[in-house]
């Protein structure tokens, strides 16, 4: 969702004031059913072995006893981020100039956890009854972040022909130790036609 606001008259004409917000979602789930099997190989006959014979040599059982497991694994996030933004915009005669201050900011959380049943004690069910033990939780997490950013830009063009431009950034992230969270960046930029 965003509003803008842009007066048409008065002193103020050139200023747009914007304003926006966004918000999202995030859920899944997953699960890995691996089954204790069979594996058949055939009895081989000629002179290198390749030819199969209609006999079976001894199965291979394949993910047996504690090998045989099921895992569940859910998962949910949400995030949101916003900005207002504030810019002033002129031409006076030969002389164009524009200012823009900001802010932003974003945060996000999100959580993950995972439950694995081994075991399996009922075979063909791909249900947390059919093995003999509890789940094991594996891999609990939770993440959050935040950043924030302030902004400012300032612009003048003569005829436009010559042009300077000073843009600085503040910003900061939860990413970074306590201490080195904040960071200023800034740019100066001169051009001409």
């Amino acid at each position: 969702a965003s509003l803008t606001w842009q007066p048409e008259s008065g002193f103020l004409k050139g200023l747009t004031a914007r304003f926006q917000v966004s918000q999202a979602g995030t859920g899944a789930d997953g699960d890995e059913y691996r089954p204790s099997y069979l594996i058949y190989d055939f009895a081989k006959f000629g002179n290198n072995e390749l030819l199969y014979r209609d006999s079976v040599t001894s199965p291979v059982i394949v993910n047996e006893g504690e090998n045989a497991r099921l895992v569940r694994n859910l998962n949910k996030g949400k995030s949101y981020q916003g900005f207002l933004t504030l810019q002033y915009a002129r031409t006076l005669g030969r002389h164009n100039f524009s200012v823009l201050v900001g802010g932003e900011q974003s945060a996000s959380y999100n959580e993950n956890l995972e439950a694995m049943w081994m075991t399996q004690t009922i075979p063909g069910f791909d249900d947390y009854w059919a093995y003999d033990q509890d789940p094991a939780v594996r891999n609990p997490t939770i993440s959050e972040t935040t950043k924030r950013s302030f902004f400012g830009r300032m612009s003048y063009n003569f005829a436009g022909k010559y042009t300077v431009e000073g843009i600085t950034r503040v910003d900061a992230s939860s990413n970074f130790a306590r201490g080195h969270i904040w960071g200023v960046f800034p740019s100066v930029g001169v051009g001409w036609i």
